[in-house]
């Protein structure tokens, strides 16, 4: 169904000079857009934030029909850079009918006039609506995905011409959704798996069997308070569950020594970072996942070199580590394991506090502090 999509795209786009000078640049910058989106996130947000430049409109949305069949998620964007509003709503049955089932478009050049498309939608946009679009977004099924709408504060607003075009841009949501959905089901599949290497991982330690998940909600954590993109924090989530995985190269007898661990042994032990990130770096990741054999096997050096694998110092270590030293570090202090009980967590935290500046980043030890609720919040990464 996508190749056929495409087709129809093609085909639209071949007329291009049929669509008017006006539209050519805009068009062909937006197409290009649309095919390098990889999140639904991203689309809501392009349509509310590029499409009215082409229309000259005030408002568009991108409405994806929920599984119930009936109500319409969405996540309204305006021209601005403010973040999206979620909103679910749902319309009458004659307008999710004559859209998404036969698939015509719906142009609207007296929005009042239209109660059953009014009511439901007036409560949701951001300005006063004259007139609108309202198109079909195609999905690979039988029921399309959704509806682009279109809207503008004037009635008569617009022309045939302008719902040409909107079916066009329809056309090609219906491509890109698909290949976001193809594409967070990659990602889903690749994080579960990541997942279950992390607790296999723990599984060789009774005592610290859900260190991985521990590591993970601090760095998260940390994270967030920073002002980290949710990509970013899924990044980190994901280097805890993969940093352990050079551990297969270690011996049982390193792992699970009883008592204190002398240098020569420690020095065998931080070999794993090394191994972590030989094994991960025969991984072909996505441009998404790029560094990841990197992150992961970094989440343990310092800022003043003293950390490894690489002994990076300073400005050679980014944010993203620094992170996950942290995380590592207050998880390890307060876990006990088979070298040594585990430390209080106020007697952790006063360690941390006497690492810093020297080998801890003191944004992140901050943010782990009001994660806690023993410290202020700190200014965030931007």
């Amino acid at each position: 169904m996508t190749h056929v999509l495409a087709k129809q795209v093609t085909s639209a786009l071949i007329g291009e000079q049929d669509l008017g000078r006006r539209f050519a640049d805009t068009w062909a910058q937006l197409s290009r857009c649309l095919m390098s989106i990889t999140t639904i996130n991203d689309l809501y947000a392009l349509v509310g934030k590029q499409i009215p430049s082409v229309f000259d409109s005030e408002f568009a949305a991108l409405l994806l029909l929920d599984s119930d069949g009936i109500h319409f998620s969405s996540n309204i964007h305006n021209q601005s850079d403010q973040p999206g509003i979620p909103c679910r709503f749902r319309l009458e049955s004659d307008v999710r009918q004559h859209v998404l089932q036969i698939s015509r478009s719906v142009l609207i050049n007296d929005w009042q006039s239209e109660t059953s498309v009014h009511d439901a939608l007036l409560c949701q946009m951001p300005c006063d609506m004259g007139s609108a679009m309202i198109v079909p977004v195609p999905s690979e099924g039988p029921v399309n995905n959704g509806l682009l709408i279109v809207a503008d504060g004037c009635a008569g607003g617009f022309s045939t011409f302008d719902a040409d075009l909107c079916v066009n841009i329809g056309l090609q949501l219906g491509i890109s959704i698909s290949a976001a959905k193809h594409d967070a089901a990659q990602h889903r599949q690749f994080f579960t798996f990541a997942s279950a290497m992390g607790r296999a991982l723990d599984a060789r330690d009774a005592v610290t069997n859900s260190h991985s998940v521990n590591v993970a909600n601090y760095a998260v954590a940390i994270g967030l308070l920073l002002g980290l993109e949710d990509r970013h924090q899924h990044w980190l989530k994901l280097a805890v569950m993969l940093q352990d995985i050079g551990k297969i190269g270690m011996p049982d007898r390193l792992l699970s020594k009883a008592g204190r661990l002398d240098s020569d042994d420690y020095e065998q032990i931080k070999k794993y970072a090394a191994y972590t990130r030989g094994i991960l770096s025969q991984v072909e990741f996505t441009d998404q996942y790029r560094d990841m054999a990197v992150l992961a096997a970094t989440g343990h050096e310092r800022l003043d070199g003293s950390g490894y694998p690489d002994g990076l110092a300073g400005t050679q270590v980014p944010l993203k580590t620094r992170i996950l030293a942290v995380a590592n570090l207050v998880t390890s202090l307060t876990e006990p394991c088979c070298h040594r009980p585990g430390m209080p967590l106020h007697t952790a935290v006063s360690i941390l506090d006497d690492l810093v500046p020297g080998q801890l980043d003191s944004r992140c030890v901050a943010a782990l502090k009001a994660f806690l609720g023993i410290g202020p919040l700190p200014r965030t990464a931007a």
